[in-house]
């Protein structure tokens, strides 16, 4: 499980994978929705798609960690 959630970590934090832009809106979210939201919007500009457990394991890791959103 923590592998699949590091790979899918790596891939979408790749240099090229996207902008930094929405790198910054990634990590200005207010939210649980919006962390969630931005991921997806972050994915989609990266051509990595996310099943629904992925997703909710890396929202969960990213909240665990720096968030901190209730």
């Amino acid at each position: 499980m923590k592998g699949i959630l590091g790979v899918s970590l790596l891939i979408l934090l790749m240099p090229g994978a996207g902008d930094s832009a929405d790198g910054k809106r990634l990590r200005d979210a207010k939210s649980l929705d919006a962390l969630k939201k931005r991921l997806g919007d972050c994915s989609h500009l990266a051509n990595k798609e996310f099943s629904a457990i992925e997703t909710q394991n890396i929202v969960k890791y990213l909240n665990d960690q720096f968030y901190q959103f209730h």
